[in-house]
């Protein structure tokens, strides 16, 4: 008899055992079930804004040329033969207020090889309809001999990354 006892016994702590298993389980879920639930109320995905990024591209004084201009992931090639004004198509991200973005522009290109002359350029970004940031640089050749860039800081082209603050 102690044998079966012992036998009977032995599932029947298995069974408790498993049973506190599944008790300690079923509060960590009813927990976390809470806690999933006040996390969705203060991390609504409606607390995101959106936010309608362009630049606007203005090149002047600017001999015969080609220029590639690099906007919300977009590249826009552009002849200029004295003045250009171009808009890019506006980029809608969607973050949450005070979060940051980054918004990439590059332009590269300038007069036709062997043309002297340099254009000048500004760079206006906008955000909701609001100026963040302006960058006027210039693009080509002082002279062919000897080669003078027209500006350092854009000799091979312009190229940022602005880090913009969603509203």
């Amino acid at each position: 008899m102690s044998q079966d006892s012992e036998y009977i016994g032995l599932p029947g702590r298995i069974l408790d055992w498993k049973n506190e298993i599944v008790k300690t389980v079923m509060k960590a879920h009813h927990l976390l079930s809470f806690i999933g639930i006040v996390g969705a109320l203060s991390c609504n995905p409606d607390s995101t804004n959106d936010n309608w990024t362009y630049t606007t591209l203005e090149i002047s004084n600017a001999p015969s040329g080609s220029y590639n201009f690099l906007c919300n992931g977009a590249w826009h090639f552009l002849s200029v033969d004295g003045s250009l004004f171009f808009e890019a198509e506006p980029l809608n991200t969607q973050v949450p207020s005070g979060s940051y973005f980054p918004y990439q522009l590059w332009v590269m290109g300038g007069p036709a090889p062997g043309v002297e002359g340099c254009a000048d350029i500004e760079l206006k970004t906008y955000n909701n309809g609001t100026l963040i940031d302006t960058r006027n640089f210039q693009l080509g050749y002082a002279s062919l001999s000897p080669l003078v860039v027209c500006d350092n800081t854009a000799a091979g082209g312009f190229m940022i990354t602005l880090s913009i603050e969603g509203e």
